[in-house]
């Protein structure tokens, strides 16, 4: 099955080479080390298909492990790609509006990951049981008369939200709802738990801040430790409007020491990168971006969501390296 996905994404990738499409860089990725479902050999593979230059991995609360098994790759593996490893690091903020914590995830680029490791190490990331938060999920689309399959059961390795999310579209009834809510939940199930679970005035709520580290303190680590952080996918959480974001952002901007935001995302519009692009440059802030690519084959290394493609290059991305030789 791995097998299968692995040649779907090559063969993508090599089509959009084959339409035209390039694409240099790409610094937000996931492997088997948290959520994603290929090795770093195997990513190093999509990269060099793409044609990419550089590559950073940023597995969900895990540096140790990625950087370990990369000074174990030989430079004759790498070849020309130039590989590095990050993290994205869950931890709360305070919601204005609502005076509650929500999760967000800082995405962390530097040196000393061992160091970085030990941080992370002292805070307690897991949540409610999955199949806890689905019985939960179900009793409240029962409230919003929302059809689904009986005798639903997470299966291993997927998150309950993503899960009951795909279940639900399966009903066409069920779209009008989604779409008076978050109508990019519908063809993203896996939003489902940052638009509808996070948002502490939604039915659907769950409280995941209880164990995280706050925003602030995550990014002062980094910058103690060399590194730095920047706000990941900052259009992803519970804040739909363009002056919503953008107010989320300049709270972050004030409150933390967070360097920057990434811009460019695989489910940020073209629309919401170029407002993003311009609060960064307005604000001088580092500007960062990437496919976010877990499996595929409908997200590409490189390359992001084959629906509204990225196409990461030139100086704009010179930091990223900068800080990982310091």
């Amino acid at each position: 099955m791995e097998d299968m996905l692995f040649m779907q994404n090559s063969d993508t990738a090599k089509e959009l080479l084959s339409l035209g499409y390039k694409t240099d860089y790409d610094h937000h990725i996931h492997t088997k080390y948290s959520d994603g479902s290929f090795s770093l050999k195997e990513i190093i593979k999509f990269a060099k298909v793409t044609q990419l230059k550089r590559i950073v991995i940023t597995d969900h609360n895990n540096i140790l492990e990625g950087s370990n098994e990369l000074e174990t790759i030989s430079k004759k593996e790498l070849g020309s790609l130039k590989v590095f490893v990050g993290a994205e690091i869950a931890c709360k903020v305070l919601d204005q509006k609502t005076g509650m914590y929500i999760p967000i995830e800082l995405l962390y680029y530097g040196p000393n990951p061992k160091n970085v490791q030990a941080f992370i190490d002292k805070y307690n990331y897991s949540m409610v049981p999955q199949n806890e938060q689905l019985q939960f999920l179900i009793k409240q689309c029962e409230k919003y008369n929302l059809k689904h399959s009986e005798g639903l059961q997470v299966p291993k390795g997927m998150f309950a939200t993503e899960y009951l999310c795909k279940d639900l579209i399966k009903y066409p009834e069920n779209k009008a709802f989604f779409d008076s809510t978050y109508p990019i939940v519908y063809s993203t199930p896996k939003l489902f738990f940052k638009k509808f679970c996070i948002h502490p005035s939604s039915d659907f709520y769950i409280d995941t801040t209880k164990n995280l580290p706050m925003a602030k303190d995550v990014a002062n680590m980094a910058l103690a430790n060399g590194g730095i952080t920047i706000v990941a996918h900052p259009c992803l959480y519970i804040y739909e409007t363009k002056d919503e974001v953008l107010s989320f952002l300049g709270y972050i901007r004030e409150t933390t020491r967070a360097a920057g935001i990434e811009v460019f995302h695989s489910s940020h519009t073209f629309e919401q990168r170029n407002y993003l692009y311009q609060f960064a440059k307005q604000y001088n802030l580092l500007i960062g971006g990437g496919s976010d690519f877990h499996s595929g084959p409908q997200t590409v290394v490189g390359f992001g969501r084959t629906d509204q493609i990225l196409s990461l290059s030139g100086h704009d991305f010179d930091w990223i390296e900068d800080i990982f030789i310091i």
